[in-house]
């Protein structure tokens, strides 16, 4: 038996050999599993999310060791892969099902903790799939331009910070440096309006010239993503998609224009293979694999990535 102790939010454990656990707290709580009917090494691995939706987590302690030999962790993998985004890149709503099949009404209200799992998000899965360490840099609600949630930080500020959602400690690109950025950003900013293009195009880049700058060898790629996943049940989705679309493409031409080089703008996914979404439009676990697939294939063949 261990005992984690946890302070505010969604905490989750998992990959217990085949436990799976998952509470929302509130104020401060106990999660206990027995592995009593379980011989020799156990893996677990905790997932602290920070989140404007359900609060802040912090371990507290562990307990309950005191008979185990505690084995020296594995080294990270060599191997970095970094994804910038909002809710999909976290994993929002991905163990919904209220969206159902591809065009069905979805709900729009907010999504119960537990229906959010970011450790089976596209990014946390591709770094699986390709044995990398992966860091996920994502906040729901998060845009370029802005925000479409009360106290969330605009991507190019997000990037910035060490922790989300606060201004300092600074982030500091040199202490890990990934081999790939992958950015979704950008598709909440046409959520519900179109922004002004050049504006949307000049802010981005300068959001990727700072990634630049802290990864000067970094592959960047940027994702489109396919209606389906933002514009399900939106009046005008063939308009604000299109808008959506010319946007992303005007933000990789200006990145060129300006010298920024090494970086591609990467439609994932076609529409016609989106079948099933989670909660509020977002995709759900089966769809994030879809993702995951597909940047594997491209990753490995652009880096020579053995699997």
């Amino acid at each position: 038996m261990f005992e984690l102790g946890l302070l505010n939010c969604l905490a989750r454990s998992g990959m217990f050999e085949d436990y799976q656990l998952a509470a929302r707290v509130q104020k401060q709580a106990r999660l206990a599993v027995s592995v009593q009917d379980r011989q020799g090494r156990h893996k677990v691995s905790v997932h602290k999310q920070v989140s404007p939706v359900y609060g802040r987590l912090e371990i507290c302690q562990i307990a309950g060791l005191e008979e185990a030999r505690v084995l020296q962790p594995e080294p990270p993998p060599s191997r970095r892969i970094e994804v910038i985004g909002a809710s999909v890149s976290n994993g929002f709503g991905n163990k919904g099902h209220h969206g159902g099949l591809m065009g069905a009404p979805t709900t729009q209200s907010m999504p119960a903790p537990e229906e959010s799992d970011p450790s089976q998000a596209f990014g946390p899965t591709l770094g699986r799939l390709l044995q990398a360490d992966t860091r996920i840099i994502a906040y729901e609600g998060s845009g370029i331009l802005g925000a479409a949630l009360p106290h969330v930080p605009r991507t190019v500020e997000l990037w910035r910070q060490a922790t989300a959602g606060q201004d300092h400690p600074r982030h500091d690109p040199s202490s890990w440096i990934p081999e790939v950025v992958i950015s979704q950003a950008g598709a909440n900013d046409f959520a519900a309006d179109i922004p002004d293009r050049q504006a949307f195009a000049r802010a981005y880049v300068d959001l990727l010239k700072e990634v630049r700058r802290g990864y000067p060898g970094a592959w960047i790629i940027i994702l489109l993503m396919p209606k389906s996943i933002q514009w399900v049940d939106h009046p005008c989705q063939d308009m604000m998609y299109t808008a959506y679309a010319i946007g992303m493409h005007s933000v990789v031409t200006e990145a060129h224009r300006q010298g920024l080089n090494n970086l591609e703008l990467l439609p994932i996914i076609a529409h016609e293979q989106i079948q099933h979404l989670g909660s509020n439009s977002h995709p759900n676990v089966d769809t994030h694999r879809m993702m995951a697939d597909e940047l594997v294939k491209i990753i490995s063949q652009q880096l020579r990535w053995a699997r």
